[in-house]
């Protein structure tokens, strides 16, 4: 297996992987053609092209039976490793939700970049860029009903969803815990970044407002 990333990770990933091991993968660093813009959505589809260089020269020595576009996990910014002529998986995905207006509290100073975000979403569906991108899939996985049902309507019927996470199974309860009369206090732990989109304050509210927790 070969894994292509950008050259900003590799130290993180040879500091892990001298004292983890992983058989059978390499690891192929590909940095920015530019960082003069801010978008990081921008920078990633720049990235792409980049990438696809990659892929293309290693294909040449490799012969790939499938490539697998896992991140960005976002229906706005497709793969475009469909062009090294290699079946291509597109997602596990998301990206086609939208926060409903009495949600945009949450956001704080990134409520105005989150209706952008949602107009942008909006207009994905009118984008023949992306109709034609992801009609170059060979499969098309999505992580949710929102970017299901976006993917659709842009012509790919054969879309299957898909988790996006993978937890063992004894990480979740098998039943409704109860905390009202537990004096100690409830410790939670989130993976992820601290960005509003990820909804941490709104988990926060919807957890002091419950009495049982699953």
């Amino acid at each position: 297996m070969h894994v292509l990333t950008a050259l900003v990770n590799r130290e993180k990933i040879q500091g892990q992987i001298r004292d983890n091991p992983v058989p059978g993968v390499t690891f192929h660093y590909v940095d920015y053609p530019t960082k003069r813009f801010r978008s990081e959505e921008m920078r990633y589809f720049l990235w792409q092209w980049a990438a696809v260089k990659s892929a293309r020269e290693l294909n040449d020595t490799e012969g790939f039976d499938v490539v697998h576009h896992i991140t960005f996990g976002s229906v706005h910014v497709p793969s475009q490793l469909w062009r090294i002529g290699v079946p291509t998986v597109f997602g596990p995905v998301g990206g086609g939700q939208t926060a409903p207006v009495s949600m945009l509290e949450y956001f704080g100073s990134d409520r105005k970049k989150e209706q952008a975000r949602t107009l942008l979403t909006r207009a994905i569906k009118y984008s023949p860029f992306h109709r034609y991108w992801l009609s170059k899939m060979s499969s098309v996985l999505v992580a949710n009903r929102e970017t299901y049902d976006l993917v659709r309507f842009l012509g790919r019927k054969d879309a299957e969803t898909m988790f996006d996470v993978i937890i063992p199974d004894h990480f979740v309860a098998p039943n409704p815990r109860q905390f009202e009369n537990n004096p100690r206090p409830l410790k939670i732990l989130w993976v992820g970044t601290m960005r509003p989109l990820k909804g941490l304050a709104l988990s926060l509210d919807i957890l002091a407002d419950r009495k049982s927790v699953v």
